[in-house]
């Protein structure tokens, strides 16, 4: 097919990795005059012509591959490759860097020193996200604004002591008036309000034992009611 000027043989470059392949060369009556072997040298038809010409003259087993020529934005570029190979490399690196301090950090025991500086200030950083949102405006976060990581690293390292004093007390409170029921964490909840709030903390506990003795009142006359039946009970037993 070669030699008649039916195929011809080209290097398809749609890929990272160019490869030979075959196309279909349209016979037209100028090919089918060529005696065999003369297409070597004259050659007789292009990607461009497989491409343009009429359809009803293309095989139907024609497989035509689009060169760099004609599509050159799909031409593969070395350089933003290599780039993009780099990046990647770059971030695995950094990823294992951190998973390798991760567990650095959680299998080696550091001794009982006092805290760094540092390590104060990563304190306040953690908290912030629990800083209660009616203080916001305290620490200049704009109204309508949400604790973003990017507010919290702008923060952490430049509190005022106002401002740290707040944050302890909200990361302190948030975390102590969770859970429900009697527990010694809510006796401890009941004393540290009592601290800030005796005044309140009074009228709250004579209400709410005003309420009890109204509730016991109804109990024990329902007990004195049935305390006689009792008694008799045990008497015939």
């Amino acid at each position: 097919m070669l030699e008649n000027g039916i195929a011809r043989k080209v290097i398809v470059l749609d890929t990272f990795v160019p490869v030979f392949g075959y196309i279909m060369v349209p016979q037209t009556a100028e090919n089918r005059e060529k005696p065999v072997g003369d297409n070597h040298n004259t050659p007789s038809a292009s990607v461009e012509n497989t491409q343009t010409g009429n359809d009803s003259e293309k095989p139907d087993n024609a497989q035509i591959q689009p060169t760099a020529k004609e599509s050159p934005s799909i031409k593969p570029d070395l350089m933003s490759m290599l780039e993009e190979k780099d990046r990647k490399n770059r971030e695995e690196a950094l990823c294992n860097v951190i998973s390798d301090a991760k567990k650095l950090m959680k299998d080696t025991d550091i001794p009982p020193v006092e805290l760094t500086p540092f390590e104060e200030s990563l304190m306040y950083y953690l908290m912030l996200s629990g800083l209660d949102y009616r203080h916001y405006e305290f620490f200049g976060i704009p109204e309508g604004q949400g604790m973003t990581e990017d507010i919290r690293l702008n923060l952490y390292n430049s509190l005022s002591d106002e401002q740290k004093n707040t944050l302890k007390r909200d990361f302190l409170i948030g975390n102590m008036i969770q859970g429900t029921g009697i527990s010694k964490r809510a006796a401890l909840l009941v004393e540290l309000a009592k601290y800030h709030f005796p005044d309140d903390m009074t009228v709250i506990e004579h209400d709410r034992n005003g309420e009890y003795l109204k509730k016991w009142e109804v109990i024990r006359e329902q007990m004195d009611k049935i305390q006689p039946k009792s008694e008799e009970l045990k008497e015939i037993a």
